[in-house]
Order: C-alpha cells, then structure tokens, then sequence
C-alpha cells in the first residue's frame, strides 16, 4: 500500500535538510496537536486520535532558511476522517486499525481509494464486516490493538493482529487481508492467546529482511511479560541507574516501556532470547518527564528494512494533559533512533 504522502499531497521541492541540535543529551520536543491516542510506523510518521476522535497523521514541518526547506523536527497533521476512533494500532509498514467505543475495528485497506474534500481525507476506513467473536460464540469486543506487519500491503497477504478486550484478556488473530475491499471476516474468530493485561505491544527484531515480531503485554502487576512457546513470561523491571528499585510498569511499546514517569530501552531480544535476567544489562535509563510532563502512552517502530525503513522512528509519547512529545537526540544510540 503507498505511503499518505502518495494520496495526492505536493513533494517539497528542494532539498531537505535536519535540523541540527545543540542537545547533547537526550530531550523532549514538544509536538503541536493534542491527542488521547497515538502509534508510529518505521519511516517515523506519527498517528493519533485527536480530541475529536479523528484519525490525523503528521509530516515533516519545514521553514525555508536561505533559501533551502529545513526540518526543525515538527509535524504538520492531516485528518483522515473517520471520527469515533477511541485507540489506535499503527504497524511498522504503516498499516492502521483502530477502535471504537463498541468495541468494533476499522482498517484502512481502503486508503488507496480515499476522497480528499475540503483538507480532509475521507472515506479511508472500513468497518469489519461483523463483530469478531470467539470460537464460543460470543461477543470479543476490542479496546486496543497491536498491528502485526502486512496490513499494509499491495497484496492479499496473512497479517497477525493482537488485541485486548475490556477485561484484559488477550487475543489473537492471524487472518488474510485483501486490498481494495472490505475485510470480509464475518465473523472474525480471535483466538485467545493465553494473556492478560492492560496493554499490548509487538516487539521488533530484524535479520537482514526478515522482521520477527513477538506479542508483549503489561500484567495485572506492573510487570511485562513477553510470549513464549510455553505461555507469557514474566520479565523482570528495570531498575535506577543507582541500583533501586522501579515501581510498576505502565506503558509498552516496541522496545521500550514506561515506569515512574520515566522511559526505558529493552536491548535483550524481541523474544528476550538475550535478557539476563540483570536489569541494569537488558534496559538502558533513558529520559523521564517532569512534574508538569505526567507521561502516560509511548509509542515506537523499529527499523522495516524489508521495504528500504532503515532506521525506525524516534519515541512519541502523551502525557497526561494530552499534550505529544518526541525524543530528539543527535544520533542513535543502542540501536534506537534519537535523531
């Protein structure tokens, strides 16, 4: 499926460049917009629910300096359409599913056919035909998801989509999707997928072109845990760079996860096949916020190399005023981009 920016939106001419910053430790930038939602793909374009509940996606802002368009880092938001979204799912090759407050799913395998009227991208979302249900026969509402790689593709292609009902439990659901037509899943069977917990997340490992993907989920504690062939296993916190102890997990995204009003670098594995079992060895202690920066979502892609997304995108977060922020640094480190 082609990138937003192919839907009709004019190149900058001329030559882009990044802005250079006088950071020489990580920092917050803060995004215009609000947002109770957002997600990232790996070329680093931002997704949110806005306060209206429309989805929006954001591009480089850029200003002329001497003649030539330099990014400072900013976006510029675009509306999708489609109000209602309650919570959004982005996956690396930017394929977008969100929520409703039913409980319903909507995808945008319809985004090549979108109507632009009046600034606003319209008609980009399809509802599923049918609520999923289970192999019981119920209802499995859905109030957050976690979009596997494929969604996004110019080809019928399998596509794995995790995602957590009201009370907590995990599913999943491994299906075919079908560009240029409504998901015909009806009913959709969401297999339950043995977890539970308040979020969920797909963990990104790539070698050479190959992207492994592996189901993350915050308990009912305060710990992660990761999927394993035998079932979720719990992953132990992170702790200070002093060697105290860090109070309960909070928010998990693709290699990262929030505690204490602070971010956190998993480097041990998508499928922690690397973890020590040593927190100070598997995280890395990167960036909180501050008494008037109140985090509460992160959201982050690692590299999709498959398709030419090399470096992944940087962190987004919401705080708790609803306010976006991004995690600027002048180059990578660990393997996650700063930028």
């Amino acid at each position: 499926m082609n990138k937003l920016t192919t839907l009709g939106l004019l190149p900058i001419a001329g030559i882009l460049l990044a802005a250079s910053s006088a950071h020489a430790d990580p920092y917050w930038q803060q995004q215009p917009g609000l947002a109770l939602d957002i997600g990232v793909d790996a070329e680093d374009t931002p997704y949110i629910v806005d306060l209206n509940g429309y989805i929006q996606y954001g591009t480089p802002h850029s200003v002329i300096v001497d003649g030539l368009y330099v990014t400072d880092g900013t976006v510029d938001w675009h509306i999708l359409g489609n109000g209602g979204a309650t919570h959004i799912g982005v996956g690396l090759d930017s394929g977008v599913i969100y929520t409703n407050s039913s409980g319903e799913l909507f995808t945008d395998v319809a985004r090549n056919s979108c109507s632009y009227t009046f600034g606003t991208w319209m008609n980009c979302f399809w509802a599923w035909q049918g609520m999923p249900t289970t192999y019981s026969g119920g209802t499995a509402q859905i109030s957050q998801v976690a979009v596997g790689v494929g969604t996004a593709s110019s080809v019928a292609v399998a596509a794995t989509l995790f995602g957590l009902s009201p009370n907590s439990l995990l599913w999943k659901l491994s299906t075919n999707f079908i560009p240029g037509a409504p998901p015909k899943l009806s009913p959709a069977v969401w297999q339950y997928d043995g977890g539970v917990g308040s979020s969920v997340a797909l963990f990104s490992e790539n070698s050479g072109s190959v992207t492994t993907q592996v189901a993350w989920l915050v308990d009912g504690f305060g710990f992660a845990e990761v999927s394993t062939p035998g079932g979720f296993a719990t992953v132990e916190r992170p702790t200070w760079s002093g060697g105290g102890a860090v109070g309960p997990v909070t928010g998990i995204t693709d290699s990262w996860m929030l505690a204490e009003n602070w971010v956190w670098h998993w480097k041990a594995g998508a499928g922690a096949e690397r973890k020590t079992g040593v927190a100070n060895q598997d995280y890395d202690e990167v960036l909180g916020g501050s008494s008037s920066m109140r985090i509460v979502k992160i959201a982050f892609a690692s590299p999709y190399p498959s398709i030419g997304w090399q470096t992944g995108s940087r962190l987004w977060v919401l705080d708790s005023q609803n306010r976006i922020y991004t995690l600027e640094h002048a180059t990578q480190i660990n393997g996650y981009n700063g930028k």
